[in-house]
């Protein structure tokens, strides 16, 4: 039964189908036919995918990885370029539903990690980069990681996220580090736009590496941004019904920490 197309050409799974792409860069789109529960995907350096999600929801049952480490639900790896387009990703069973060391775009799409009571990370970076558009949502279960920047010298390049999105991010945010910090820390956040139900989870010896490499400009937040972490120029308050701290223009200036008024 077909499940996924490559143009005119149709095949029985996901998996099947991303074997198809070629590794020469060639930007190749795989459409979903319908909803699927199937096996996760491990994506190859030189492909260049467009996975559009057609509106459906995709399920991994069957996760994937590294030898002994077959928890994901999708494996991108280094050298790959992914877009996630158009629908929902989740899984029953995955423990992080996307592992990503690629060039990654998500445009329009629910990430949920809320079916698999395993799932600790709706998406861990470690390489590349992660820009989240359009109206896409991330949703963590109840004390788990909504995505992490990793920084590792195992990957010295470094991953860069960036949120601009109307969507909803909930879970935590966590900078992390894997193994020994690489010479230069190149990893980084950027958020532009976005709902922000998070806490802030970074560890003990990236704090000074966060307030450099942490830009936020826009959103609005549950918990409160560290003023390290604003752009220039930028305060927080409290929205006039108390929900969310949003970002304004910075008023005053007292020991290197803005205020967004006098009082």
């Amino acid at each position: 039964k077909a499940v996924v197309k490559i143009g005119e050409t149709t095949y029985a799974s996901l998996p099947e189908a991303i074997e198809a792409v070629p590794t020469d860069g060639t930007e190749t789109t795989v459409v979903l036919l319908e909803d699927i529960v199937g096996q996760g995907i491990v994506t190859k350096a030189g492909q260049n995918v467009v996975i559009d999600f057609n509106g459906f929801t995709y399920n991994v049952d069957k996760t994937v990885g590294s030898a002994g480490t077959e928890t994901n639900g999708f494996q991108l790896l280094k050298g790959s370029k992914v877009t996630l387009k158009n629908g929902t990703l989740t899984s029953n069973t995955a423990k992080i539903l996307i592992q990503n060391y690629s060039e990654l775009t998500v445009l329009d799409m629910n990430l949920d990690g809320t079916k698999s009571s395993a799932c600790n990370y709706v998406v861990s970076n470690n390489n590349g980069s992660l820009d989240v558009l359009g109206d896409t949502s991330i949703t963590a279960a109840p004390g788990k990681v909504a995505f992490d920047v990793c920084v590792t010298s195992n990957y010295p390049d470094g991953v860069v996220v960036t949120i601009d999105t109307t969507g909803t991010v909930t879970g935590a945010i966590e900078y992390d580090l894997w193994g020994t910090k690489p010479a230069v820390n190149k990893t980084g956040l950027i958020i532009k736009n976005g709902t922000f139900d998070i806490t802030w989870a970074v560890e003990d010896a990236l704090t000074e590496e966060a307030k450099e490499n942490f830009v936020v400009s826009g959103g609005k937040f549950t918990t409160d941004v560290p003023n390290e972490y604003l752009a220039e120029g930028l305060a927080t308050t409290l929205n006039t019904s108390s929900t969310y701290f949003e970002l304004v223009p910075a008023v005053a200036m007292v020991d290197g920490i803005t205020y967004a008024s006098f009082a």
